[in-house]
This record gives structure tokens, C-alpha cells and sequence, in this order.
């Protein structure tokens, strides 16, 4: 059905288009069309139907769901994050406090 479909848009089109070329007054609208509408269906073909048949599947929307995960990990973990940073900081400004009062 979906080969089906874009077969029948493209042979539309350029039934479109030929009858544009052959009035007098869309000849050259149609005419410099010709080459875009070409160029549009065959991107839209190997985008749409082409990718099924690659050797390597286009992982788009794995790659969402993974990124959407590792945000809502982000969101999730921020504040207990901070505090380690937070706890990672100030364990160090007590040494050097100590190292200060052993010192002076």
C-alpha cells in the first residue's frame, strides 16, 4: 500500500505537471517544475520507503526514547546530585579549615 501510494503521487504529479507544460499560460511555471518535482519525490521515496530496505535500520526512534530517558534520569537525580557535589565541596574546605587551625 505504501509503495502503492507514493507511486500513484509521483505518476499524479507528472501527469500534473504535463498537462501544465502543454497551456499556454502555466508552460513555463510547469516546465522549470519539471526538475524540482523529480529531485522532491526521489529524496521522499528513499526517505520514506528506501530506509526500509537499508542494510543498517535508521534508529531514530530508539535514539529518542533513549535520550528522553537519560533527560527524565537528569531530572530525576538532579537534587541528589547537587548534594553529592555539594558534600564533595565542603569535605574539602574542612580539610583545608583544619589544615588552617593546625597551623596558625
Amino acid at each position: 500500500m505504501v509503495a502503492r501510494k507514493f507511486a500513484l503521487t509521483f505518476w499524479a504529479g507528472l501527469a500534473v505537471l504535463g498537462v501544465g507544460v502543454s497551456t499556454v499560460d502555466l508552460h513555463w511555471i510547469m516546465k522549470s517544475s519539471f526538475l524540482p518535482f523529480f529531485f522532491w519525490m526521489q529524496i521522499m521515496y528513499i526517505y520514506l520507503e528506501g530506509r526500509k530496505s537499508f542494510f543498517k535500520p535508521l534508529l531514530v526512534r530508539f535514539y529518542r526514547r533513549v535520550a528522553s530517558n537519560e533527560i527524565y534520569n537528569f531530572e530525576v537525580f538532579y537534587h541528589e546530585n547537587v548534594e553529592n557535589k555539594l558534600r564533595e565541596l565542603i569535605r574539602i574546605s574542612k580539610s583545608q579549615m583544619e589544615f588552617w587551625h593546625l597551623h596558625s
